[in-house]
């Protein structure tokens, strides 16, 4: 079957350096492979999605997890380290006594 919007004409386009990382650059941030598919919805200003990290948020995520880490390892470090005693002899009561 004939297709009702055919694509039949094509065009050819050559970037310098630079730009050709600028194209690899906004292609990475809409997280897409094709270049003609981006460079098409690019000049029809059809919205495509961009992913922005916040290298702050990233750096308080990394400081978060090492705090953590140390606060865990501190309550495993409390539980199981040397106990304190006043020189009494602690014994343990049951039912029977």
């Amino acid at each position: 079957p004939p297709l009702i919007d055919r694509c039949d004409h094509c065009v050819k386009v050559r970037f310098n350096n630079a730009e050709w990382d600028e194209l690899t650059r906004m292609m990475e941030k809409a997280d897409m492979t094709v270049k003609a598919t981006f460079i098409k919805q690019h000049l029809a200003n059809k919205p495509f999605k961009v992913l922005v990290t916040d290298k702050t948020l990233s750096l308080y995520t990394a400081k978060l997890g090492e705090f953590f880490a140390q606060f865990r390892t501190l309550g495993v470090h409390r539980s199981t380290g040397p106990s304190v005693t006043t020189g009494r002899k602690l014994t343990r009561r049951t039912d029977a006594s």
